[in-house]
């Protein structure tokens, strides 16, 4: 797993908090705070590679939708831990960077998108090159993509 940019973008709905979310260079991470009654077995989650349904069953789903990019199904997941429902969903297009989790819901304005740029690109810079120390390192200017960037990603 990727380091997590400590930041949490919000999607709020008629100003309600519906999800958070962050992303790393290779996985998208949602998060949904549960009511203290539903546990893993109230819950019907269908994660595919174009498409998210949550929702409990018997139910209308609470939340559905095409997502931003592929994902690779196989290995993403869900949990729940503390009422919060945490759902990992692990990118195919490595270094990708996702303006929103859904399409259709509020994308992430110009700061933040290049801030998630710069770390993507750090992070990928660390990966390739663990015995370098970046812990000083920043960027000026436009940054550029982490994907195609010197070669693109490798992994």
């Amino acid at each position: 797993m990727g380091e997590l940019y400590n930041k949490r973008h919000k999607y709020m709905n008629n100003g309600v908090l519906i999800y958070e979310w962050e992303q790393t260079i290779d996985e998208v991470n949602i998060y949904i705070n549960m009511n203290l009654n539903i546990n893993k077995n109230d819950l019907d989650i269908n994660i595919k590679c174009k498409r998210v349904n949550i929702g409990l069953k018997g139910a209308e789903s609470f939340l559905e939708g095409e997502l931003f990019s592929l994902i690779d199904e196989e290995s993403s997941y869900w949990y729940i831990d503390d009422n919060i429902l945490h759902i990992l969903l692990t990118k195919v297009k490595k270094a990708e960077v996702w303006n929103c989790v859904f399409k259709g819901h509020k994308n992430l304005n110009a700061d933040d998108e290049n801030d998630t740029k710069k770390k993507m690109l750090l992070e990928r810079f660390q990966m390739e090159h663990p015995n370098f120390d970046f812990s000083s390192a920043s960027f000026n200017g436009q940054v550029p993509d982490a994907r195609t960037f010197m070669g693109g990603v490798k992994y």
